[in-house]
C-alpha cells in the first residue's frame, strides 16, 4: 500500500501530473511548444496546412486556458466567497481592512503567477505556430 501511495505522489501519479499541468511544463519554451504542435499535426512527413495548424494552436490555447485560468479562478472565487463572511463578521475596522487586503493580495498573486504564465505559454504557442507555418 505504501509503495502505491509513494508512486501516486512522487512518480508519474496524479499529484505530480496535476502540478506539471498547472506549471504548463509542456509549454515552457518555444521549442517545447513547437514539439507539441509538430506531434499533433505531422503525419507521414507532410507539411501541415494553415487551417490545420490554426485549429491545433487554438485547441492547445483552449486547453491551457481551462487548466491555468478558469480552474484556478474558480478556486480563488470559492476562497473569496468563503472568506468574505468571515471578514464581515470580525469586529473592528482593522480586521476588515486586513481581510480585504488579503483578498486583493491573493488576486494580485494569481495575476502575477498563473495568469502571466498562461499568457507566456499562449505567446510561445503562437510563435511556434508561425515557425511551423514558415
Amino acid at each position: 500500500m505504501n509503495k502505491i501511495v509513494n508512486t501516486w505522489i512522487e512518480g508519474n501519479g496524479t499529484v505530480r501530473t496535476v502540478f506539471r499541468t498547472l506549471a504548463l511544463s509542456k509549454y515552457a519554451s518555444p521549442e517545447a511548444c513547437k514539439l507539441q504542435l509538430l506531434n499533433a499535426v505531422e503525419k507521414e512527413n507532410t507539411v501541415p496546412g494553415p487551417y490545420l495548424l490554426q485549429f491545433v494552436v487554438k485547441r492547445r490555447m483552449d486547453k491551457i486556458k481551462w487548466v491555468s485560468v478558469y480552474a484556478l479562478m474558480v478556486a480563488f472565487l470559492i476562497v473569496s466567497l468563503l472568506t468574505i463572511p468571515v471578514i464581515v463578521a470580525l469586529p473592528g475596522r482593522l480586521h476588515f481592512y486586513l481581510g480585504i487586503s488579503l483578498l486583493l493580495g491573493l488576486g494580485i498573486a494569481f495575476r502575477v503567477t498563473f495568469y502571466d504564465q498562461y499568457l507566456e505559454a499562449q505567446k510561445y504557442l503562437s510563435f511556434a505556430g508561425d515557425i511551423i507555418l514558415r
